[in-house]
């Protein structure tokens, strides 16, 4: 009998979500009129469960010399918020003119057994300096 070399096997884990969510970022915001809100451009991201219980988000930046990561965890009974920061490059930056993917892992244990939703909020940095807070997506366990 022949098996899968564990190099696929592991690949095949790596990717099998059981829920995932996406975000398309915000090329027009809801509300034109305000104007902090319209200086903010939010890069898409997809969020999915893996496997082991785990969380894989991807925030997908335009350019290079964007920052990326996990900032916190919260959890009030059925639902989890996961924080991360997104930081853009400054506006005089030379970067990679090339679409970029950034990836950040929130373990199992991170996550209380008991949350049925997650909630993926992003902080951004822009261009200008202003930070500010934005739901990005919900996934479901």
């Amino acid at each position: 009998m022949r098996t899968a070399p564990w190099w696929a096997i592991a690949a095949l884990a790596a990717h099998a979500a059981f829920a995932s969510c996406s975000s398309q970022g915000n090329d027009a915001p809801a509300d034109a009129g305000n104007e902090a809100e319209a200086a903010v451009d939010l890069p898409p991201i997809h969020a999915s469960f893996l496997a082991d219980g785990s969380l894989r988000i991807v925030l997908t930046a335009p350019t290079g010399g964007h920052s990326f990561a996990v900032k916190s965890v919260e959890s009030d009974g059925a639902a989890a918020k996961v924080i991360c920061a997104h930081e853009a490059p400054p506006a005089d930056a030379i970067v990679t003119q090339v679409v970029t993917e950034h990836a950040a892992l929130v373990e199992s244990q991170r996550i209380p057994a008991n949350a049925q939703e997650v909630t993926i909020w992003l902080s951004t940095k822009g261009r200008d300096g202003s930070t500010s807070l934005h739901e990005s997506c919900k996934v479901a366990r």
